[in-house]
């Protein structure tokens, strides 16, 4: 077929050599063309094969040569032939805004006439020929928004005349060839949205001629200082540089800043990498230097880093090292870092970020307690810990005179009880236990890997003056089904009400004045009151909450003799309700871990108007709304923009009753 078609071109050159009026080797390199690029289906393809080649649409004639090739934007597909290279006198090519694929051909190199090439918007491929350094009088090559790749041929450092070089919006991935700093009359450079790296080349400083050089989006780590291209220079005229989204620091931009017309021809820097996410262990010492395992210059003093622990400043000087010493489960999380400096305005390096981890088959468990919401460092307390084995609490760790207002420890995941003792009398420990604060005294399944943190607020007992008594029993509800799990009273199990912890609070005062523990037989005492108003709160570790109520002394020898409560082991204030264990089966939340979309799916909140609450491990509320469910499926929306990655209490209250899940955010 191509045989019959070349020979069918012999003939329509022949039938027209008595009034040709171009070189033969020029139509036939035209009709290769014509044919390569399926000249039949251009927008426009006047007179090509049946008039004079003078006449045909887009060619231009000087002297019986071809000289200008202007078919953009003309519906132009297939590859480029090789007998291109045989338009030895053409000056001009016009080719962009269609759709040829495939490499240019190594023959471009004979066009050493051609002065401009205009092949930008096709669909290009491959690598730039090297054969392209003969092309001596080229001075515009454009060939930007294809897919060529690869790296640039030594051969563009030859184009002594060249003055616009496009390569924007390609493919290329490789180092700058130095070469290039050898094009002196270059005046226009457009590397950008490319896969440039490494260094530019410090030869660029000879390229004299430069008023506007674009490098943006690409890799690059090193730009050379061009403060003596004055023609470069805003100042002077130039349109400058352009160098955002690589990776270069203030070293690079600070020498140039005169080049740039705003921040934004600096600014943003890409993200720049860092190491491995750390593991770490309970009381590990750790100095962990994220700019210093990037490519950022750290050296200069004007530069200030900014460490943040899960979105949450934690330093912010001029050292590049962030000190962990020693290790506590609220070091974990995910830390972000990011440069600024006062000499380059309105450019923040960031770095990725790095996780401080525990171990991924264990809990990392914290314990502290706190005063008047702050964390004590000056008590000492015992710290016991019981795991669930067989349906049994068995003590599994005793931590005797722990000081420091904090105990770190890796323990393995399950169900656990934890009681905390103050040492001496000076401290009462209260538990809170209510929608507002949650410190569950049990961590149920806990997920591997996660970080749980317990803690326990001391409050201050009062020396009281007078002969008062209270005392009281505690009993179970007398209505509505009561189920809990477990009982350990000293490691031991027994009376389900002994060993409750019973505080008096003075509501004149508004202050709790003291605490007892109930006996075997669930009784208890205050003596030595004054007369005044009191309440009566009961916390038993079995439960997540107790109720309480108020009384008064009006005299020495009032006494309270008996005293109902119901406990009900879910947080709220409800009674009478069923335990958490059997609605459990009633909703699943999925996914978890999430990123921030949960699902809830159950009978539990099929056609109910149920409200979700999002509790962290402090006890706060992060996140509440009310969702109308039709079905028993339902999706909540978390805002990551607000809730930082970590674990957390989701509570599901459908007007009824109440399931708490705890849920892992990433």
């Amino acid at each position: 077929m191509r045989l019959l078609v070349l020979i069918l071109c012999m003939s329509i050159v022949t039938s027209l050599y008595a009034e040709r009026t171009v070189a033969e080797q020029d139509s036939l390199a035209l009709l290769a063309f014509y044919q390569a690029t399926n000249g039949d289906q251009w927008i426009r393809n006047d007179n090509w094969q049946s008039t004079t080649v003078d006449e045909w649409y887009g060619v231009k004639v000087e002297d019986g040569r071809v000289s200008a090739l202007i078919l953009s934007a003309n519906n132009l597909s297939g590859m480029l032939p090789d007998e291109l290279g045989n338009l030895s006198e053409i000056k001009n090519l016009f080719i962009s805004y269609n759709q040829i694929t495939g490499q240019i051909p190594a023959s471009v190199g004979e066009l050493q006439k051609l002065e401009m090439l205009w092949a930008q918007y096709n669909s290009f491929s491959g690598q730039i020929p090297s054969t392209i350094g003969g092309m001596d009088s080229l001075k515009t090559f454009n060939i930007s928004h294809n897919g060529f790749s690869g790296s640039l041929p030594e051969g563009l450092g030859k184009l002594k005349n060249l003055e616009n070089l496009n390569l924007q919006f390609n493919s290329f991935e490789s180092v700058l060839p130095d070469t290039l700093g050898a094009l002196f009359k270059l005046k226009y450079l457009y590397l950008n949205n490319n896969g440039f790296i490494g260094a530019v080349p410090a030869s660029f400083q000879k390229m004299i001629s430069l008023c506007m050089a674009s490098f943006s989006d690409n890799y690059l780590t090193d730009l050379p200082d061009l403060s003596g291209i004055s023609s470069l220079s805003v100042s002077g005229g130039g349109q400058g540089l352009q160098v955002p989204n690589n990776r270069l620091d203030f070293k690079d931009i600070q020498p140039n800043m005169g080049m740039f017309a705003t921040a934004a021809a600096y600014a943003p820097q890409r993200v720049f990498a860092t190491g491995l996410d750390i593991m770490i262990h309970p009381g590990d010492t750790l100095a962990f230097d994220m700019p210093g395992q990037t490519i950022i210059n750290t050296t200069d003093t004007n530069t200030i880093f900014t460490y943040k622990r899960n979105g949450v400043l934690v330093q912010e000087s001029r050292s590049t090292i962030y000190n962990v010493q020693p290790a506590t489960a609220e070091h974990l999380g995910t830390y972000s870092c990011y440069a600024t400096d006062v000499d380059v305005p309105g450019l923040i390096l960031n770095m990725e970020s790095i996780q401080l981890l525990s171990d991924a088959d264990s809990v990392w468990l914290s314990v502290g307690t706190y005063l008047d919401g702050n964390l004590v460092d000056t008590v000492d307390y015992m710290l016991e810990l019981y795991k669930k084995e067989d349906e049994e609490f068995k003590v599994m760790k005793l931590e005797p005179q722990i000081s420091g207002g904090r105990c770190e420890m890796l323990i393995e995941e399950g169900e656990y009880y934890i009681k905390i003792v103050p040492e001496g009398d000076r401290y009462m420990v209260r538990y809170s236990s209510n929608n507002n604060q949650w410190n569950e005294k049990t961590i149920s399944k806990a997920s591997a890997g996660a970080t749980l943190s317990f803690n326990s607020h001391l409050v201050r007992q009062a020396s009281m003056t007078g002969t008062g008594v209270i005392s009281g029993t505690i009993s179970k509800a007398e209505s509505g089904p009561i189920q809990h799990e477990f009982s350990v009273i000293e490691g031991e199990r027994g009376n389900e009400f002994s060993g409750a912890d019973v505080y008096l609070y003075d509501l004149s005062q508004g202050k709790y004045l003291k605490h007892s523990r109930s006996n075997a037989s669930g009784a208890y005492e205050f003596n030595g009151l004054d007369n005044g108003s009191y309440q009566i709160i009961i916390d038993y570790p079995v439960y997540l909450m107790a109720d309480d109520f108020k009384v008064n002394i009006t005299s020495a020898n009032s006494m309270i003799e008996q005293k109902s409560f119901s406990l009900v082991n879910r947080i709220s204030t409800s009674v009478g309700t069923t335990s958490v264990k059997d609605r459990d089966e009633d909703l699943m939340v999925y996914p978890n871990p999430t990123q921030g979309v949960v699902f809830v799916k159950g009978k539990f909140i099929k056609d109910k108007l149920f409200t979700y609450t999002l509790y962290d491990l402090n006890g706060r509320s992060v996140a509440s709304a009310t969702i109308n469910s039709y079905a028993q499926v339902a999706g909540i929306e978390l805002d990551r923009n607000v809730i930082n990655a970590g674990m957390y209490l989701l509570e599901i209250n459908n007007g009824q009753s109440v399931v708490n899940k705890r849920i892992m955010i990433k």
